[in-house]
């Protein structure tokens, strides 16, 4: 069993969240798969955060005290090392892009420069991962839908820095043909299009068409979901498909389920001991037998917050009881 342990090598404020990570609390039985999981979860933990040379080692040693139990003491040595910089980002297959536009498009991982303070080029592997789909992305905000990341390697140099050789194949550039609608009787062809902003002939961008169907970056998005969420239609469903390719030409249906327009039944607010609950309703948007909207909730969100009372972030809408059939739904702030 485990008596004591130490752990050397981080800050004293750090020691206390190790041991809770990892179970090291006195009593627990120390076996050989205990410390190789505690070196291999601490090594793992420290590389995530750039310190890719980073070691641990743990040791025990036999205590004989009164009770004549079986214990041991535990000495857990982390050594983090440097944390590793990034000397280059290099590219193989690219034609379509250059080099320093991809660069800039990895907004986590930067080559060292001399000329850059603010942005530091430290190698993290979960920001690195982020940073390969952007470049996936930024080739699909360019009409190269097919693109993608066929390699990436990792190059160790001598003095704690690494090299970066990511492999792209870049396919063809698209463009859109026919755009049609389908479904859709509340809204003409023409308003759809307005908010849209896509026709014949532009230069197929993944990106942007997620965005104009459902922005969810932006809940006060002017796109064709919100269009529909904000003037009664909770149960609409707008998804765009790709009916036909020919060459690099796409042609698309933008397919809507509009359902019936849904009201509001119940508003009901739980949580408040701030101030008394009739100062919160005075400031709701949503009114019981109201038309739904989605931007009428945002709106409250906002509002509320902004009596000081409450954070704005932590306020959120229940929608429950919702009912597709009679159209009614009920908002618990």
């Amino acid at each position: 069993e485990l008596k004591n342990v130490k752990v050397t090598g981080v800050k004293k404020s750090k020691i206390k969240e190790i041991l809770e990570e990892n179970k090291l609390v006195k009593g627990v039985k120390v076996t050989e798969n205990l410390i190789t999981t505690t070196k291999n979860y601490l090594e793992n933990k420290y590389r995530k955060l750039g310190f890719l040379n980073a070691k641990t080692t743990v040791t025990t040693s036999k205590v004989i005290d009164s009770i004549k139990k079986s214990r041991v003491d535990m000495l857990v040595r982390i050594d983090k090392g440097q944390k590793i910089k990034v000397k280059s980002i290099t590219f193989d297959g690219t034609q379509k892009l250059s080099a320093k536009r991809l660069r800039k498009a990895m907004k986590n991982t930067k080559q060292k420069n001399i000329l850059r303070v603010l942005k530091r080029s430290k190698y993290i592997e979960a920001d690195y991962k982020e940073d390969l789909q952007s470049l996936v992305d930024k080739y699909k905000e360019k009409g190269y839908r097919d693109a993608r990341i066929v390699s990436d390697t990792l190059l160790t140099n001598n003095n704690n820095t690494i090299s970066l050789n990511i492999g792209v194949e870049e396919g063809e550039k698209y463009y859109y043909g026919s755009i049609n609608f389908l479904g859709n009787t509340i809204y003409s062809d023409d308003q759809l299009n307005q908010v849209l902003k896509i026709k014949k002939g532009d230069t197929y961008n993944g990106i942007e068409l997620e965005k104009r169907i459902a922005d969810n970056s932006d809940p006060d998005a002017f796109d064709l979901t919100n269009l529909y969420q904000n003037n009664g239609y909770l149960f609409s469903t707008i998804t765009p498909v790709e009916v036909s390719t020919d060459g690099n030409i796409i042609d698309m249906e933008i397919r809507v389920t509009e359902g019936k327009p849904a009201y509001f039944k119940n508003i009901s607010v739980s949580g408040n001991d701030k101030t008394n609950d009739a100062v919160i309703y005075r400031e709701l948007r949503t009114r019981p037998g109201q038309l739904y909207s989605k931007s009428n909730i945002v709106r409250t969100i906002r509002e509320l917050g902004q009596l000081g009372y409450f954070d704005a972030q932590q306020i959120s809408p229940d929608l429950k009881n919702v009912n597709p059939t009679d159209g009614t739904l009920d908002v618990e702030y």
